[in-house]
């Protein structure tokens, strides 16, 4: 993923995370959490983790997939970066849906 943004693995590694965009990353998780959590509702997919799992899914494949695609292709990032991208929301969806639908 690094390599794809152009990136030197070993120059990052030394480098310290600022605090900023972990926050605003957390900021964004709980926001999103309560929107899936809305969904499942609305849908009728609490109290079953697979239903929920199901959900995510289906949102991150074509909700967040498809977002990242076209802001990466209008970036002129590597497919690699989209590749990469989209399959951490994809997951991260599919488990917070599943875990989500379980906990609701």
């Amino acid at each position: 993923w690094q390599r794809a943004l152009g990136k030197d693995p070993q120059t990052c590694k030394g480098q310290k995370m600022a605090i900023m965009p972990l926050a605003v990353a957390l900021l964004a998780a709980l926001v999103m959490s309560l929107a899936l959590s809305q969904l499942l509702f609305g849908l009728g997919a609490y109290a079953a983790p697979m239903a929920g799992a199901r959900v995510g899914f289906l949102t991150g494949l074509c909700f967040l997939l498809p977002a990242n695609l076209v802001n990466n292709m209008f970036q002129q990032k590597k497919m690699m970066v989209t590749l990469v991208d989209g399959a951490h929301w994809v997951i991260a969806v599919t488990l917070e849906g599943a875990i989500l639908g379980a906990l609701l």
